[in-house]
């Protein structure tokens, strides 16, 4: 009798309570089924609907993900691409390749012969054009010179007039001017034109300054291309 009794007072105590016609929360389950607490709900009243948050969230993570598959699309793409890129270069090399092999290996005597020579004369050529141009320069450069100090002797002479005025007539102040000889700096000139003119045959048609061509200059196209011509 008292175990029977001690068996109803623990399935009296185990079961739910009833409060007001309803059955109370069990508290071995009243983790689970309590009420969630969404963004500023303190009362923890459960809504039919997801928070704001979380559907921000759920958003995010769906447009990440959409991305991210876009970004492995156009890559599988590109790897495509680099493929065939790939593929087509290793022919083009494959190709070149095989056509160094079909190349001699030494060239006969006769054209080595002919390429130092051509070399020999490219260097001769290209000392006598910077020979002419240089020539050239510095003559142009000695006729400015010239042009200076003639203004500045016009200078003093008319600083020595200023000095004694009155005291020669014009006829002598001008015979004790000095001067450079204009027949000189026409010379300069066209010592000048003489040697633009010999460094343009030069670089043109390869002849040498005494109007022969250069030794070896008949090899010269093998080397460089006349200017102005294809």
């Amino acid at each position: 009798m008292s175990i029977l009794t001690a068996s109803l007072a623990n399935r009296r105590h185990s079961a739910p309570l009833l409060v007001a016609g309803r059955a109370s929360i069990d508290p071995r389950k009243s983790s689970s089924h309590a009420p969630k607490i969404c963004g500023n709900n303190p009362r923890g009243i459960r809504r039919r609907r997801a928070c704001p948050e979380s559907r921000r969230a759920a958003r995010d993570t769906i447009r990440r993900m959409t991305e991210a598959i876009a970004t492995e699309n156009a890559k599988k793409k590109s790897i495509e691409s680099f493929q065939k890129a790939h593929d087509e270069a290793t022919r083009v090399r494959k190709a070149i390749e095989q056509e160094i092999t079909t190349l001699p290996s030494n060239a006969p005597a006769e054209h080595m012969q002919a390429y130092a020579d051509a070399v020999a004369a490219h260097k001769v050529l290209q000392d006598a054009i910077q020979q002419q141009a240089s020539r050239a320069q510095r003559l142009h450069s000695l006729r400015t010179a010239l042009l200076q100090e003639q203004a500045s002797m016009n200078a003093a002479h008319q600083e020595l007039r200023g000095r004694y005025p009155g005291l020669l007539i014009e006829a002598t102040w001008e015979r004790l001017r000095a001067e450079v000889d204009p027949a000189a700096l026409t010379q300069l000139e066209t010592l000048r034109n003489s040697a633009l003119e010999r460094e343009r045959q030069l670089r043109d048609f390869g002849k040498s300054p005494g109007n022969g061509l250069l030794r070896g200059s008949r090899f010269l196209p093998i080397v460089l291309k006349p200017r102005g011509r294809p």
